[in-house]
Order: C-alpha cells, then sequence, then structure tokens
C-alpha cells in the first residue's frame, strides 16, 4: 500500500541528465506557448488597429448573440421526474396523456414499487401531465412506462382500430344485413391482425362492445378524432355507417332467429326422431342453425326446446307464434308449430321402455355367444351395434354397470316395466325369451384385486 500511495521516483536516465535533460524536455513546452502567446499578441494588435475589443473565456463557448458563456453554464433548466420529484427526467411520458391525470396513469401501479419509495412518493391527484413532463430510468423501469414505447404502443392501436373499423363496417354490411352483432357473435375476417393476415376467427361482437364503451368510449374517440384530422374519409364513412346500423336483437329475444330454427327442428324431427321431441340430453348436427349462411353444426336440440318451450313460462315461443299470426308469409313457422304440437315426447333413458326391451335383446345375444352363458361383472365392457338406437352402429358399452343399473336400481324398478310390456304385448316374445335366458345365467366371479 505505501508504494501504491508513494512518490514518484525519477528514473535512472533523468537522473544521469540533471539540469541539462530537464531543460531539453521543457523546451518544446515552453516554444508552444511562445508561440501561442505571439499569435494573441497578434490578434490583440490587429483587434486593436481595427478599434474592436473582445474578452477570451478559458475553456468556454459562444452562444448565437456572441455573448462567451462558460461550459458549466445551461440555458435550459433540466426538469424533475414527475413521480419522484427528485431524479432528472429521462424518458418523455407520452403525448397522448397531455392533459390527463398523473395519479390516473401513475396510481395503479405504484404496487411495483417498494414500501419505502411509495412512501416518498406522494401524488397530487389535481396534477396533471404537461407538456415535457418526463420519467428517471428508475420510475421508467419500475413503472413499465417508457415514453418511447407508450408512444409507439398508442399510435399503433390506433392504427389498428382504424383498420379493423373499416373491415368491421364491410362486414356488418355484406355479411349481417346492416345490423350490429351480439356480444357473443363470431366471423371469419381477413386482414384483422395486421394487412397482410389471412382469415381468421374473431369475436366480433366483443371487439365492438370493447371498443364502443369501455372506459367511455375512449378507442372510438381517438380513432374519429384522429379520422377528423388526418381527412380519411374511409374510416370516416366507416363510422357514419355504424352509426347507422340498429342492433341486432338478443338471442333470447331474437323472434326471427327463433322462427327459422323452429322450422329446422320440425324438419328434423319429422325426418330424424320418427316424429318424436328430442329428449333434454339430445343433440344433432344441423344447418343455418346460428344463421342462415352457417354450415353444419352440432347442437344441444333437447335443451334449446326446452329452453324455448319453458323458460319464463314460454315466453320465446309466445313471441314466435304471435310474431307467425301476424305476418302472413310465417305459414311455414305455423306449420311446424302445429307439427311439433302434436308430436309426442320421447321417453328418458332411464324409462325408456322400448330401448330397454331392445337392449336386453342385445345383451341377452352377447352373453350367449361371447360371455359362455356368464352374466358379465361391473367393469366389464363390450362393442356391440344398435345399443342408443336401431340403426346406431358399434359402440363400446359399459354392459356390467348397465346389467347392475337395471335389475337393482330403485328395486329393479326398470326390469319390472320391461316385463310388464312384454307380458302385455304378444309381439314381445323374443324380449320375454332374453329374460328368461338372462334369468337362468349364473354370475360371473369378481376378479380378485392384486395387491
Amino acid at each position: 500500500m505505501r508504494r501504491l500511495y508513494a512518490r514518484k521516483r525519477p528514473r535512472d536516465d533523468e537522473e544521469g541528465e540533471g539540469e541539462e535533460g530537464a531543460k531539453r524536455r521543457h523546451a518544446p513546452r515552453k516554444a508552444a506557448a511562445a508561440d501561442g502567446r505571439a499569435e494573441s499578441g497578434a490578434v490583440d494588435g490587429s483587434a486593436a488597429e481595427s478599434g474592436v475589443t473582445t474578452t477570451h473565456v478559458a475553456r468556454g463557448d459562444e452562444d448565437a448573440s456572441g455573448v462567451a458563456r462558460a461550459v458549466g453554464e445551461s440555458t435550459k433548466k433540466k426538469k424533475k421526474c414527475v413521480l419522484c420529484k427528485t431524479a432528472q427526467a429521462q424518458r418523455g411520458i407520452d403525448v397522448w396523456h397531455l392533459g390527463s391525470k398523473i395519479s390516473d396513469i401513475f396510481g395503479p401501479i405504484l404496487y411495483r414499487f417498494s414500501r419505502r419509495k411509495r412512501e416518498q412518493i406522494k401524488i397530487n391527484k389535481s396534477e396533471v401531465i404537461c407538456k415535457g413532463d418526463g420519467l428517471c430510468s428508475t420510475c421508467a423501469s419500475r413503472s413499465g412506462h417508457d415514453g418511447r414505447d407508450l408512444i409507439d404502443l398508442a399510435f399503433e392501436q390506433r392504427m389498428e382500430d382504424t383498420r379493423k373499423v373499416v373491415i368491421f363496417a364491410k362486414h356488418v354490411q355484406g355479411n349481417c344485413d346492416g345490423k350490429l352483432p351480439r356480444a357473443p357473435d363470431c366471423a371469419e375476417l381477413e386482414g384483422w391482425d395486421h394487412e397482410s393476415a389471412g382469415a381468421a376467427r374473431v369475436q366480433v361482437g366483443r371487439w365492438w362492445y370493447s371498443f364502443t364503451t369501455r372506459n367511455d368510449g375512449a378507442r372510438k374517440k381517438r380513432v374519429v378524432e384522429a379520422a377528423a384530422h388526418d381527412d380519411d374519409t374511409k374510416t370516416q364513412e366507416a363510422l357514419q355507417y355504424l352509426a347507422t346500423c340498429e342492433r341486432r336483437n338478443d338471442s333470447k329475444c331474437d323472434v326471427e332467429g327463433d322462427s327459422r330454427r323452429v322450422r329446422i327442428l320440425a324438419m328434423y324431427v319429422e325426418e330424424k326422431c320418427h316424429g318424436k321431441l328430442p329428449r333434454k340430453r339430445d343433440c344433432a348436427e344441423l344447418e343455418g342453425w346460428d344463421h342462415e349462411s352457417a354450415g353444419a353444426a352440432r347442437v344441444q336440440v333437447g335443451r334449446w326446446w326446452y329452453s324455448f318451450t319453458t323458460k319464463n313460462d314460454g315466453a320465446r315461443k309466445k313471441r314466435v307464434v304471435e310474431a307467425a299470426a301476424r305476418d302472413d308469409d310465417e305459414a311455414k313457422t305455423q306449420e311446424a308449430l302445429q307439427y311439433l304440437a302434436k308430436c309426442e315426447k320421447r321417453n328418458h333413458s332411464q324409462i325408456d321402455v322400448e330401448g330397454d326391451s331392445r337392449r336386453v335383446r342385445i345383451l341377452a345375444k352377447h352373453v350367449a355367444e361371447k360371455c359362455h352363458g356368464k352374466l358379465p361383472r361391473a367393469p366389464d365392457c363390450a362393442e356391440l351395434e344398435g345399443w342408443d338406437h336401431e340403426s346406431a352402429g358399434a359402440a363400446r358399452v359399459q354392459v356390467g354397470r348397465w346389467w347392475y343399473s337395471f335389475t337393482t336400481k330403485n328395486d329393479g324398478a326398470r326390469k319390472k316395466r320391461v316385463v310388464e310390456a312384454a307380458a302385455r304385448d304378444d309381439d314381445e316374445a323374443k324380449t320375454q325369451e332374453a329374460l328368461q335366458y338372462l334369468a337362468k345365467c349364473e354370475k360371473r366371479d369378481e376378479k380378485k384385486r392384486s395387491r
């Protein structure tokens, strides 16, 4: 340590040179200084001859007015950080937030700061962001508000909304008959994410709701102001068109849509269900259910019919009946309603005597051919055809659980119904034979559980 702070000793060659060597070393410096004084003297002489006097400031520079100033001085005072009020602002705040309250923008994100920092920062709720305000690097990194990034983000979001408004207006005009979409409505739109993007499924209803109502419609206001400022005729025409469009009725009050669905359901019941109404859990592949140009989609027809006829005392069905009575062109809807009123309800799967009779015959055949005359265990399964309905294909069935539920649940109520129906009906000889055969079959031993 003593060597680091010790005085530097002269080298050996310098000691040998003595005073003459030192003079030789310092001679160039003295000559340069003399030349500088000579030049300054010449300048002073020329200035004296011209009658102009100048003032020289060491290590300074001159401003635009010709007055010399020192380097350390600054004409513009640097502003402090808007949040901490101590460090110098290095990153500007987005120009879009000018006039906004500081508490509205930075108040919700103060939880990212430490407890001591939150105690030091006291945001004045009435103070607003002015032109030139900024954040220091520390507050910008902690709050996540980078001025340049915010400017780019606000501009990009506004440009995206401008493009989407034009696409949305074109979709409403071409595919929605001039009616605004509902909240859950979706559509296949091209160029939605970016200009060169392909077709994508978009929740147009939710986007329009957020665009027009969220934060008191702030996004829509920005697009309107930008379109008026830039003279964007396409965006202005799209906004004016959407302002004239009427709202589409909710799915629960969509009388026109329910009339179309009634006709589709009546056609399906007549062709596929043999004139019997669907059960609550039944589904079907139907075309044009959501709208006229919609493709095939899987629909819970049972739940829809139950809600249509019983919910709120059948309010939806009453609206369709009244609309069909007023409109002479709704003859098909009236016929569909009359046909569905005559259809009988399909028995529930647990009291479907006809279906259980068919399943008993299928199970008896399976036990005789595959199980060597022994009843299935509880976890046993099998691939059987026509189990759900007569035209059904092969499906994996838990025959053991079904037989246990059929014979023991509710004291064998389902089995008793099938026995009584087979006794009353002379055509159910095969069902009686199947029941007699299954009654003689012995139970299969349960498998021992391995540890």
